[in-house]
């Protein structure tokens, strides 16, 4: 079974959101979110949907596998 650890995708996303020079505001309004949930991202607090990874991997110009840090359990 794989899971999503939650710390390990919001490491991921804010290392590739600063390498890349992408802003929470971009994130939120090429996917539709409101700020508040890309911070919440970033910050461990919830973890996007699958939609939205798929976006975020689209705007980061990464995979999956890159952006959740997924791990076999």
């Amino acid at each position: 079974m794989w899971v999503v650890d939650i710390d390990k995708t919001a490491l991921n996303l804010r290392w590739m959101m600063s390498i890349g020079d992408v802003k929470a505001s971009r994130v939120a309004l090429e996917l539709g979110v409101h700020r508040a949930t890309v911070y919440g991202w970033l910050n461990g607090v919830s973890a996007p949907n699958l939609d939205h990874c798929v976006g975020l991997c689209d705007i980061l110009g990464c995979g999956l596998d890159d952006l959740v840090g997924r791990k076999c359990v």
